[in-house]
């Protein structure tokens, strides 16, 4: 989510020394949730499930790569800048967030009620 927010700020401050700024703390955030998202397929899949899970995520990171910049310049020439493109991105990493976290609320273990 840092990532997600300094890809906002970053839209909104067009060619400014702050969005360098902007897009380093977005860079910070999101090689900080590349390294517990690795954790994440292993934590409820295993042997060749874990494998397949990885290769899955794997597949579609590189059709990110693909397409990513393909929507970047889109964006430019649509808009004659790369505010759309920022929040495009923006938007990408929200709902891989909301993702995660309702994943990890759906795995969450439920403890029943105590009875007096």
């Amino acid at each position: 989510m840092l990532a997600a927010g300094a890809l906002i700020v970053t839209a909104f401050l067009g060619a400014h020394v702050l969005s360098i700024v902007a897009l380093s703390v977005a860079l910070i955030g999101i090689y900080a949730a590349i390294t517990v998202f690795w954790t994440l397929p292993p934590s409820f899949l295993s042997g060749t499930a874990a494998a397949a899970g990885i290769a899955l995520i794997n597949s579609i990171a590189n059709l990110g790569g693909f397409f990513g910049p393909y929507i970047m310049g889109w964006a430019k020439s649509a808009t004659g800048d790369y505010s759309l493109g920022f929040l495009v991105l923006a938007g990408g990493l929200v709902v891989t967030a909301a993702m995660v976290l309702a994943m990890s609320r759906a795995m969450a273990p439920r403890v029943a009620p105590q009875q007096a």
